[in-house]
């Protein structure tokens, strides 16, 4: 059940507008408490996709705290003593930490959307498809335009 189509609710009925402001809101709620019981109860069947999610986001915080102890390596250490090796392995440790935080961070966008639709519903929404979209309109007029320009101009 929605909150504004609670009865009473300064809303109003189902599809009858928002609340107006944080105001009402707090008034709303403290005539009417939400219990926690009620808001985990909410969450119990995402729990899986809830634990995944914050294990991916622990899991690229872990591995985003090597960063800075490998900048400080390579500034102290393989600078000054002119360690090519070791500068090239510590680059590539960047490079590498930068691709795995950005997977973890793409895994974790995708599993914290699976989360709020419904098991039938396709995974790809309208906003997952509007800027592939865009991109696609965009290289459809280049390639109008294309078309219309002699390639000898």
């Amino acid at each position: 059940m929605s909150v504004n189509s609670m009865p009473g609710h300064p809303g109003g009925p189902a599809g009858g507008g928002r609340m107006k402001n944080a105001v009402q809101d707090r008034q709303w709620l403290a005539e009417h408490p939400v219990s926690l019981q009620r808001v985990a109860a909410l969450f119990r069947p995402h729990l899986g996709s809830v634990l995944a999610v914050v294990l991916l986001i622990a899991a690229s915080s872990i591995i985003g705290l090597a960063q800075p102890f490998i900048v400080r390596e390579l500034i102290d250490v393989a600078i000054p003593q002119s360690d090519i090796r070791f500068l090239v392995l510590g680059a590539g440790g960047l490079v590498a930490i930068a691709l795995a935080t950005a997977v973890l961070e793409v895994l974790q966008t995708w599993r914290a959307t699976l989360m709020g639709r419904p098991r039938d519903a396709p995974v790809a929404n309208r906003a997952l498809h509007a800027p592939a979209k865009a991109i696609a309109g965009i290289f459809h007029q280049l390639a109008i335009r294309r078309r219309a320009i002699p390639a000898d101009q």
